[in-house]
């Protein structure tokens, strides 16, 4: 059980990490938790910046950012 769901792990880590589409994992709080190799290349910042960064994200514009801030907190209260 143990090594199928360690081979499931893997292939998930591959799939993510090998996509060639940006994809980020938001935590409730709207902090980040994950980012691959392709969103980094699209906003010019590293994991390592983004992980644990709240909305506003560092990506955003001043002029959008505090809007779309604002628009995640109310999504994921409206969902979660």
């Amino acid at each position: 059980m143990e090594k199928t769901l360690r081979k499931s792990e893997e292939f998930c880590s591959s799939l993510l990490n090998n996509s060639p589409n940006p994809i980020i994992l938001i935590n409730l709080d709207t902090s980040v938790r994950y980012v691959n190799p392709a969103l980094e290349g699209l906003t010019g910042f590293s994991s390592a910046e983004l992980i644990g960064c709240k909305a506003p994200y560092p990506w955003w514009t001043e002029e959008t950012g505090p809007h779309r801030a604002q628009a995640y907190r109310s999504r994921i209260r409206s969902t979660a």
